[in-house]
């Protein structure tokens, strides 16, 4: 086997392996959750060059959920509950739960 097969195959093996991983992190279902918004806040966060705003949305089963859509922070009334839509992602660090969408406001729970 040559240097330049050896290589190849290196090449290809570490590009099957980065998008395994990819698929791993990025492709988790989504699940419904019902909460009690508790208290919200935002945060700068830095990404290399450029950063983004994140929203963050404590629940009352005490997770802190995040979103970069400032409709579904704006909208979300403290003391009120909700059905939403969320998905799981994981990062070196942490796990993080991300809001893809509010279902509706309960009433009267």
């Amino acid at each position: 086997m040559k240097l330049d097969d050896l290589l190849i195959a290196f090449i290809i093996v570490y590009a099957l392996c980065c998008g395994a991983y990819t698929i791993h992190i990025y492709s988790n279902i989504t699940e419904e959750r019902s909460i009690v918004v508790i208290n919200k806040s935002s945060e700068i966060v830095s990404h290399g060059l450029s950063s983004a705003t994140e929203y963050l949305i404590l629940g009352d089963d005490g997770i802190v959920y995040r979103t970069r859509d400032w409709k579904i922070y704006h909208d979300m009334e403290i003391g009120k509950r909700y059905n939403i839509s969320v998905k799981q992602i994981h990062d070196f660090n942490s796990d993080y739960w991300f809001i893809d969408e509010v279902k509706s406001e309960v009433r009267n729970y």
